[in-house]
């Protein structure tokens, strides 16, 4: 779900207005977190929220929720302090508490609930609501199935930069979904998409190129590319088509030791092509050829982990990606 780990800048900041206590407590919290100090962070923003300060009531919540600077997780707090920011405005807040309700986080599974909060959210302006919002659309849940519905705040948060929203639209494009089928505006939005890290788009991307669509001319190297990409962001899908392009020499040289170390990563993950992959090229390599397979397997795994953990930390983790039709 939606969590920023990062401090949201209060717009009276931003005024030259940040004087009150709350404000100067909210902002020495940030500062505390800024270099690992958690509990003193936690302590500043309750401070700050108990005087009520919307913005720190949301950020408890979120130090309530993973459990930051305080004795353990509790969602029932967090969606306390989530339900006092929701009612100043606050529209993160207002987006979390949908996810609470759609997940059943802490209350019951509701997603009639889910559904108005995230309204509220979307009607904000907050893209990740309005990206959330369309996915319950898009499935039926707590709102009547419209896809057209779902096409619209896919739109409004793909243009508000919600990258899942932006990959979802891809697949709106491609499918004919709520619009008419335009392969050329799927590969537009899919390519935004990818371009920003999300793993679906890059692997879309990399079937458009491999399989060419409408004007999308076959190119086997940058599907391979995008593959690649998709692979490090710790797609096993992705992983097992590297590995057929090994496999078959599509756009780089035929190499069946290192189509064999990626179909291993992926059949690790449970894709069950790989390991079919896996035990057809048993049949035909050498226990060397297995074994060097094995060892360049467990140094792709060592650079995957290496990229997913340098790849943390960012401010704003949508979690709209279960709501999206993949």
């Amino acid at each position: 779900m939606l969590a920023w780990l990062a401090f949201p800048v209060i717009s009276a900041w931003a005024a030259g207005t940040a004087d009150s206590k709350s404000s100067r407590l909210f902002l020495k919290a940030n500062e505390e977190f800024r270099v690992g100090r958690s509990s003193a962070a936690s302590a500043l923003l309750k401070r700050a929220a108990e005087d009520g300060d919307i913005d720190a009531e949301y950020q408890l919540g979120v130090f309530y929720e993973h459990g930051l600077g305080v004795s353990h997780p509790d969602e029932a707090e967090a969606r306390r302090w989530y339900l006092m920011a929701a009612a100043g405005g606050n529209h993160a807040a207002q987006n979390n508490l949908g996810y609470f309700y759609a997940f059943g986080r802490g209350v019951k599974k509701d997603d009639a609930e889910a559904a108005k909060w995230y309204r509220l959210a979307a009607e904000g302006g907050d893209a990740v609501a309005q990206s959330n919002l369309a996915g319950l659309y898009y499935h039926g849940r707590g709102v009547p199935k419209n896809p057209a519905l779902a096409y619209r705040w896919y739109r409004r948060a793909a243009l508000n930069d919600n990258a899942g929203a932006k990959s979802a639209l891809g697949f709106f494009y491609q499918e004919g979904i709520g619009v008419k089928r335009d392969y050329k505006e799927a590969f537009k939005w899919y390519l935004a998409a990818a371009e920003s890290g999300h793993a679906f788009a890059q692997i879309k991307l990399g079937g458009m190129y491999e399989q060419g669509h409408g004007s999308i001319r076959k190119d086997y190297p940058k599907a391979l590319e995008w593959y690649r990409k998709a692979s490090f962001n710790g797609r096993a899908i992705a992983q097992g088509k590297v590995g057929r392009f090994y496999e078959r020499g599509w756009g780089i040289p035929k190499d069946l030791v290192e189509a064999f170390a990626w179909y291993s990563l992926s059949a690790a993950a449970g894709d069950p092509y790989a390991r079919g992959a896996v035990n057809r090229l048993k049949l035909v390599l050498k226990p060397e050829q297995i074994e060097a397979a094995r060892k360049r397997a467990e140094s792709l795994r060592r650079k995957f982990a290496a990229h997913s953990t340098h790849g943390r930390g960012s401010s704003k983790k949508a979690a709209n990606d279960g709501w999206l039709p993949w």
